[in-house]
Parts: structure tokens; C-alpha cells; sequence
């Protein structure tokens, strides 16, 4: 009768047992499905903000690209002190919208853009509004004639060369961030 005791109580314990860690593996289980669950919408919300990031920054660098060719031009202009009216109201328009496309996204985008990237595009959005007033002075004082072109050729070459770095520099930590370089 004891082997029957022994017996009994060996398998009873050896089914609780069991039984205990069925239960311990479908917490765990239950717990590491839901911790997986969270990671996977942790990666799927990154993701929509990376592709989102991405865009803008695709947009941001194209803008800056276009607005510093199109001051280059009027410097080009001014330089060689070949000035048509023309032209250099046909930049400095060109100027004027790539800066107003510039500020737009600035208010648009600004959870999505880095530190450094909104403050070099902050500062860019006041340099290109300088430009476009030294090319509209010397659009206006060429007409009147009473402009010294070599000053301001000078002032709008200063101004240029910083839109010129801040181009640089937005570029460099657009390509960093999206892993160009």
C-alpha cells in the first residue's frame, strides 16, 4: 500500500507540476506576443515618420538647391555686369517663390525636420529675403542710374557665399540623416 501512496503522490505532483508550467509558458508566451506586437508597431510608426522625414528632406534639398542657383545666376549677372532687367526679375521671382516654398515647409514640416536642419533652413529663409532686396536695389538703381554695381556686387556676393554654405551644410546633414554618405 505504501508503493501505491508513493506512487499516487509522485504523479500528482509531477501533473501539477506540469500543470504549473503550461500555465508559466502561456504567460510568457502571451507576454512575449504582446512585447513583439509593440516593437512591431514601434518599427511601423518610425517607419511612416522615416518615409515622411525622407520626402521632406528630398523637398527641402531640391528647394535650397534651386533658390542658390538661382541667386548664382544674378551674381553671375552682376559680376560680369551683363544686366538685363529681364533676367534678373526672372531669378529674383524664382528667388521669391523657392523662398516662399522654403518658409511654407519650414511651418509645414517643422516635427519632422532635425535641430540642424530648421535652423540652417530658419537662417536661410532671412539670407534669401536679403538677396532678393539687393537684387530688386539693383535692378531699381540700374534703371534710375544711380547705382555703384561694384557695391553691390560686393553685398550680394557676401550674401550669396553664406546661402552658398548654408546649402553646403543643409546638404551634408540631409545626406547623413538619410544615409547617402
Amino acid at each position: 500500500m505504501e508503493w501505491k501512496i508513493i506512487l499516487t503522490s509522485i504523479v500528482s505532483a509531477s501533473f501539477i507540476v506540469t500543470l504549473i508550467e503550461f500555465f508559466i509558458k502561456q504567460s510568457y508566451k502571451k507576454l512575449l506576443d504582446k512585447k513583439i506586437e509593440e516593437v512591431k508597431e514601434d518599427l511601423r510608426q518610425k517607419s511612416k515618420v522615416f518615409d515622411i522625414q525622407f520626402n521632406t528632406y528630398i523637398l527641402v534639398d531640391e528647394l535650397v538647391y534651386r533658390a542658390r542657383n538661382s541667386a548664382r545666376d544674378i551674381k553671375i549677372q552682376l559680376e560680369q555686369q551683363n544686366i538685363d532687367h529681364n533676367s534678373i526679375d526672372e531669378s529674383t521671382n524664382k528667388l521669391s517663390i523657392y523662398n516662399n516654398a522654403i518658409i511654407e515647409l519650414l511651418f509645414e514640416k517643422r516635427a519632422v525636420l532635425t535641430k540642424e536642419v530648421f535652423t540652417n533652413l530658419h537662417e536661410l529663409k532671412h539670407v534669401v529675403t536679403r538677396l532678393i532686396y539687393i537684387a530688386k536695389s539693383a535692378r531699381l538703381g540700374l534703371i534710375k542710374g544711380n547705382v555703384d554695381i561694384k557695391e553691390l556686387n560686393i553685398q550680394f556676393k557676401n550674401v550669396f557665399d553664406i546661402v552658398d554654405d548654408l546649402y553646403n551644410s543643409v546638404n551634408e546633414i540631409i545626406q547623413k540623416t538619410i544615409r547617402v554618405k
